[in-house]
């Protein structure tokens, strides 16, 4: 039993067939440039993605608990109602900043390889 030999696009089919005729010296050239291309792009859109989660994992360090540390967060409510500021309104506020900031990473992220 032989190997099935690699062959150019089928014409009606539009795509990669095995055990038909073999490449020649041109079609093989083009097919390695065209996978080469694809290679290429792949890798161009590895690195990109890695540096949108290189931006989440700077978010998720940019407020270091010896720098922040944790507030009494009894007292905190208390203080803050007693101004007559809701401190869910708040809590939701600030979650809502840091998530739609992850969210247009991800968004930029995505657009990207949508393209």
């Amino acid at each position: 039993m032989t190997e099935p030999m690699p062959t150019w696009n089928n014409p009606s089919t539009d795509k990669w067939v095995m055990d038909s005729e073999p490449l020649s010296t041109k079609q093989l050239h083009e097919l390695i440039v065209s996978q080469s291309m694809t290679i290429d792009r792949l890798l161009g859109e590895v690195e990109r993605l890695k540096d949108c989660i290189g931006l989440l994992r700077n978010w998720a360090k940019a407020y270091p608990l010896d720098m922040f540390p944790e507030p009494d967060l009894k007292l905190a409510r208390k203080l803050l109602e007693d101004g007559g500021v809701n401190y869910s309104t708040l809590n939701v506020y600030s979650m809502r900043h840091v998530i739609n900031g992850v969210g247009k990473i991800i968004d930029e992220a995505l657009g990207e390889v949508d393209k």
